[in-house]
């Protein structure tokens, strides 16, 4: 937020018509996208100052966690058995794995992703990571 915050008028708005132009045709409304995604983070701005709408898009555009294909990387899985195994078909397994993942500016995080292997070898991931319930 500090580095946009820090640019000057002209930079943010060549930087916003930038972020435009390689992202508006992946997003329905894009501006509408990015202003949401920087009203959800303002409370952690420095500053009680309102930016302009052009900046508050491009810091809301810093945060929607989009990478060039060319410059991403998932690297280093593990994978472990879910200790829920409960509900499944004999011979299946729910895993679950996490993945290093290496986006733009080399900036490096930890995936965690839940699927489930069939007797036959299948792989079907889930669309979020599914847990266990704490033992009580």
């Amino acid at each position: 937020m500090s580095r946009v915050l820090a640019l000057d008028e002209s930079d943010v708005h060549k930087e916003f018509n930038c972020a435009l132009d390689k992202f508006s045709h992946r997003h329905h409304n894009f501006e509408a996208v990015m202003e949401r995604r920087f009203d959800s983070l303002c409370r952690f701005m420095p500053t009680d100052v309102l930016p302009s709408r052009e900046r508050r898009c491009l810091i809301g555009s810093f945060f929607l966690s989009e990478y060039s294909f060319e410059s991403a990387a998932l690297f280093n899985p593990s994978i472990v058995p879910n200790p829920d195994q409960s509900g499944l078909p004999p011979g299946s397994l729910r895993f679950i794995m996490s993945l290093r993942a290496t986006g733009e500016g080399h900036i490096s995080s930890i995936k965690f992703r839940s699927g489930c292997i069939d007797e036959d070898y299948n792989i079907s991931w889930m669309t979020h990571l599914v847990l266990p319930a704490p033992q009580k």
